[in-house]
């Protein structure tokens, strides 16, 4: 596979209306014409379906399980989802990897992770002291696909919880959110440092991810096996060989 695919505007509308089944049928014709005949074309329309299925798959699925679980080690975190966030935030996620996607092209392994990634749905608590009440305040703005915002709060409550695996792996999710590979990888691999974490399997899949974003395939394979996310097997067997 090439290391670039070079889509313009104009040919991602052309790929996505296809796709979408909106394209007359004259236009259609011309289109499924030109997939037999031009292969750079088809290649280019296969890389554009990959994305535009993973972003259809991210809007329709209820993505992972409840992640419910202690702020602290004698608090239990009371929460509700509100899904509608959950699909606002990805959806504001979605575009702006559209824009790393088309306008800089993928690599082989950034193709992988964008086939692949879905984005932490977060969680929204209802707490009581102003600590938790920041938290809670965080993860609003986390749903609402304001990131930024939402490390700032939790950067400053993990000051003085620094071994809260809560916080250090939904801040490695922010980060990640935000394409701060760097900083989502230290955030996870603290999770991992703590044996009791309920996050180590979330956090083993995101940091296999990582890797494979970073190029660094052998340790991507180690996370990965030893994860149990639903599509490790299938992602260690599409990694490419170096």
């Amino acid at each position: 596979m090439s290391n670039q695919t070079n889509i313009s505007q104009e040919e991602f509308e052309r790929f996505e209306s296809y796709f979408l089944n909106e394209m007359p049928v004259d236009d259609r014709f011309d289109f499924e014409k030109e997939l037999e005949t031009n292969k750079a074309f088809s290649a280019k329309f296969q890389s554009a379906k990959a994305i535009l299925e993973g972003i259809e798959e991210n809007a329709l699925r209820e993505n992972l399980e409840s992640f419910h679980h202690e702020l602290s080690d004698n608090e239990t975190i009371k929460s509700k989802r509100f899904p509608w966030l959950g699909v606002a935030a990805s959806f504001i996620l979605l575009l702006g990897l559209f824009t790393w996607v088309f306008l800089i092209g993928p690599n082989e392994e950034e193709q992988l992770f964008l086939t692949h990634y879905q984005p932490d749905p977060g969680l929204v608590t209802a707490m009581g002291s102003s600590m938790e009440y920041e938290f809670d305040r965080g993860m609003v703005d986390y749903k609402l696909g304001d990131y930024e915002a939402a490390i700032v709060r939790w950067e400053k409550i993990i000051q003085e919880k620094p071994e809260n695996d809560t916080l250090q792996y939904f801040l490695g999710a922010a980060h990640l959110d935000l394409k701060n590979s760097d900083k989502a990888l230290f955030y996870f691999e603290r999770v991992l440092e703590v044996e009791t974490s309920k996050f180590t399997d979330e956090a083993t899949w995101y940091l296999g991810l990582i890797y494979l974003l970073k190029r660094d395939l052998e340790q991507a394979r180690i996370m990965l096996e030893k994860s149990s996310h639903p599509d490790a097997e299938k992602l260690l067997k599409s990694l490419p060989e170096k």
